[in-house]
């Protein structure tokens, strides 16, 4: 008898030994998920090459044998959220070809390999929030040129490269220190910097060309220590339509910054804005919330 779907939630499962699914040739959904797994034994998934999802989020996992999952060429889903990972290795995730989502949040990853994601050249949602990285190698990124879906939030970085990333649409650094942030991310729709130090914004924050204009319709810029916003900053976000600049240092906005951004919906701004009233009457077209943060 085989089976397609195998569930062994809260079984209070402690190891994953190489015989306990070496039989289940014809396995594609595999959910080991809220056990207390911490050591999976290397050859445990060698015979389970039609696999396409792999739970295995709320468990003590910390560390994972070199090429563990090299034999699951199909794996398109990956759940290790919510184990104690710390770092993350040039091999663990070799043989990945056809992983589209990875799963990595909340946990307390500090180092990444260079190569760490290298051959998950199909990627397209990764999740790395709510961990404890500080720095990432400039190349870390490089080979996830089909990544879609990045999520860095609640971490502690202060720069990124992300140069090469043509199908990126959604990208979330919330609550990280980037003082500055300048990308050419001219697919980004959602791009969320919320609660990092950027203080002064005088530079555009996605890197245009005379052959691509920026895509962004929602940016969150709520909570950055805002001081001072040059009144061009948004022109070049056209398409640009809802914005949230709410809990910052700023009292009064000048008309200017909001000009000529024809698709501008929505503004979340604070209660404390001085001239509410004049930017209500002259962008009648544009709905603004006020917060009360304070």
């Amino acid at each position: 008898m085989q089976f397609f779907l195998l569930q062994l939630i809260h079984f209070k499962i402690f190891k994953v030994l190489r015989r306990e699914f070496s039989c289940l040739y014809q396995l594609k959904h595999l959910n080991l998920s809220t056990n207390r797994i911490n050591f999976i034994e290397n050859g445990s998934f060698s015979n389970l090459s039609f696999m396409t999802e792999l739970n295995l989020g709320h468990n003590q996992l910390n560390y994972l044998e070199d090429n563990i999952f090299v034999s699951l060429n199909s794996l398109s889903v990956l759940d290790l959220s919510f184990n104690k990972f710390e770092t993350l290795n040039a091999s663990t995730f070799n043989g990945l070809f056809s992983l589209k989502t990875l799963d990595l949040s909340y946990n307390i990853i500090r180092d990444v390999h260079p190569s760490a994601f290298s051959a998950l050249v199909n990627l397209e949602i990764l999740d790395l929030m709510k961990n404890n990285l500080v720095l990432l190698n400039n190349n870390t990124f490089n080979n996830l040129v089909n990544l879609t879906r990045l999520d860095l939030s609640y971490n502690f970085l202060s720069s990124i490269n992300l140069s090469n990333k043509t199908k990126l649409t959604f990208l979330s650094l919330y609550l990280n220190n980037f003082s500055f942030f300048s990308q050419p991310l001219h697919s980004l729709i959602l791009l969320d910097l919320g609660y990092n130090p950027l203080k002064n914004l005088n530079y555009s924050l996605i890197e245009s060309t005379d052959q691509q204009n920026p895509q962004l319709e929602v940016l969150y810029l709520d909570g950055c220590e805002l001081s001072s916003i040059n009144e061009n900053v948004f022109q070049s976000i056209q398409k640009l339509k809802q914005l949230f600049i709410d809990n910052n240092q700023i009292y009064y906005f000048g008309i200017s910054l909001f000009m000529n951004l024809n698709d501008l919906m929505m503004i979340q701004i604070d209660s404390r804005i001085l001239n509410q009233n004049e930017l209500q009457t002259t962008f009648s077209n544009i709905t603004f919330q006020i917060s009360d943060n304070i």
